[in-house]
């Protein structure tokens, strides 16, 4: 979203792409329920995450170290989640914090003014965005959208990044 914001004031691309593109999750989430539960209840879960790593990490006798999101080439969300989650308590009020006040975005003026084509990425098996956020990102936009849809999950672009790229290079071929 801060990407369309830019984009829709500097016309400062040629083109867009956004993987797993969310628009107000509260009106294009799949499933209402488990947004509203996921928004509200299990990003608090990121506090208890960054707890239970810390004490993983302090039973193994290991300093804490960055994580790396390069090292979960086919691995799962959950394993995302907890690379996620495997930092300092701050670092993970921040991430949570951040994450409920985006949802609360309302970026359709911009995606009304962005000139440039847009391409954005799903994963067939995305719990929380699915194609049809981009169908209705479409729809603001004046058509000048492309939606890819390939196998794959919310951390699409982290576990699948071969995937995620032969999309993107296709699209500007």
């Amino acid at each position: 979203m801060p990407i369309v914001d830019y984009v829709a004031l500097t016309s400062n691309a040629n083109n867009l792409t956004g993987i797993c593109a969310s628009y107000k999750f509260s009106e294009t989430a799949q499933n209402k329920l488990l947004f509203h539960l996921f928004n509200r209840v299990l990003r608090y879960s990121e506090y208890v995450g960054s707890i239970g790593t810390k004490v993983a990490h302090l039973i193994k006798g290991e300093q804490r170290r960055y994580p790396n999101q390069s090292e979960m080439y086919s691995k799962s969300d959950f394993d995302v989640w907890l690379s996620i989650v495997d930092v300092p308590f701050k670092d993970v009020k921040t991430h949570t914090v951040s994450g409920i006040e985006i949802n609360k975005w309302d970026i359709t003026k911009q995606l009304q003014e962005i000139e440039n084509p847009l391409l954005l990425i799903y994963g067939t098996k995305d719990p929380m965005v699915r194609p049809r956020a981009g169908e209705h990102i479409a729809s603001l936009n004046g058509g000048k959208t492309n939606i890819e849809v390939i196998e794959g999950t919310h951390s699409l672009p982290i576990i699948q990044p071969n995937d995620a790229l032969q999309v993107m290079k296709k699209y500007l071929q």
